[in-house]
């Protein structure tokens, strides 16, 4: 595939791209540290600049998200979404979330040797 990718832009070698499966076969395959961070950095700061900057687009739908919620009677957007989901509220969410680190946290000290 990258080969082909390669190719189709008239270019030696191969070529990956931040898409998901050229990215994912450099971060799960490539030997050469150096080089997935450099994929790894690229992947995590895409859209933010230039003329593909998404980060305006993306506080836009929060707040959209947030109307949204707030029209139809609900807390937040979390709670929206969960609403006939088992969690219900984002804070019953939230709160699951913490036990079961919490738990993890003293199964590990438990565990530990002394």
């Amino acid at each position: 595939m990258a080969r082909a990718s390669a190719e189709s832009k008239k270019a030696e070698g191969w070529r990956f791209t931040l898409q998901a499966p050229s990215y994912m076969a450099v971060m799960t395959y490539l030997d050469d540290a150096a080089i997935r961070e450099q994929m790894w950095r690229a992947y995590n700061v895409r859209a933010t600049s230039g003329a593909h900057d998404n980060r305006g687009l993306i506080v836009k739908i929060l707040e959209l998200r947030r109307e949204k919620a707030v029209l139809l009677g609900f807390k937040d957007f979390a709670d929206l979404v969960l609403d006939d989901r088992m969690a219900h509220t984002g804070e019953k969410a939230q709160s699951f979330i913490r036990t079961c680190a919490r738990r993890r946290r003293s199964g590990l000290r438990k565990r530990m040797p002394s």
